[in-house]
């Protein structure tokens, strides 16, 4: 009977403010912010969640094969090959040649190619991190001030990454990284969805905002290969969102 009664509660409560946001304007101007500030807001989070699809890309490389004392120009070899070429077994890669990318700087091949996929992994795990964490924090702070700190987070973290000293440091901001999108993605749709009626709902969230800043990420990374650039570029977009706090 309590139960019954907790269930009756509820589904009044939700009637009551279903009543009230359509005796407020239903689908309105304040609606329409909201759905453009959160819809233009995804760019972030879907720029953030491929950066290592792009950014972290593994380039055309080549090795410069040699002993101890010299490097043998003359030999050639097909890239991104780790191991020296036949009759030549006493030799060794003493140089790797890269096109530009988190690789050149790291070494990011061979023996240390596992590195590249542990960024994506770790972040992976800050996002779990922040889903388990972000619905209790939203409840004690409010949606609003909980999206629009995970995207701040975004746009400092990615910012931040861009001019990581070592592979070390990258990886605990990609783990800070997954952190925010975790918030991120744990708030935004409750965020929109309690101000939208309930008719247009399932229309607003079927935008298909996702795919279109995907696409848009593909044609900026073919134009920009540089991995800093593109985490500065993450950041820089994110920026001009943020200042949506004060109009929904």
């Amino acid at each position: 009977m309590s139960t019954l009664r907790t269930i009756n509660h509820m589904s009044s409560v939700s009637d009551y403010l279903e009543n009230t946001l359509e005796e407020c304007g239903g689908l309105g101007r304040f609606q329409w912010l909201l759905i453009a500030s959160i819809i233009g807001g995804k760019i972030s989070i879907t720029w953030t969640t491929l950066m290592m699809s792009f950014g972290g890309a593994i380039p055309d490389w080549s090795c410069q094969w040699g002993n101890d004392t010299t490097i043998f120009q003359n030999i050639t070899i097909e890239s991104k090959t780790c191991h020296p070429p036949q009759n030549y077994s006493d030799l060794a890669c003493v140089r790797k040649v890269y096109d530009d990318s988190m690789h050149t700087v790291w070494n990011l091949v061979c023996d240390r190619d596992w590195i590249t996929q542990t960024f994506t992994t770790i972040q992976m795990g800050g996002l779990l991190v922040g889903g388990l964490i972000a619905g209790q924090v939203a409840d004690i702070i409010g949606r609003k001030p909980a999206y629009f700190i995970s995207m701040f987070f975004l746009l400092l973290f990615n910012l931040v990454a861009a001019f990581s000293s070592n592979w070390q440091m990258f990886a605990a901001f990609r783990f800070l990284i997954g952190l925010a999108s975790g918030f991120y993605l744990s708030v935004f749709f409750v965020f929109v969805a309690e101000f939208m009626p309930r008719k247009y709902r399932s229309m607003i969230m079927a935008i298909p905002a996702w795919p279109i800043w995907a696409a848009a990420f593909g044609g900026v990374s073919y134009l920009i290969h540089d991995w800093k650039y593109l985490h500065i570029a993450t950041a820089a977009v994110t920026a001009p969102f943020l200042f949506s706090w004060w109009y929904v």
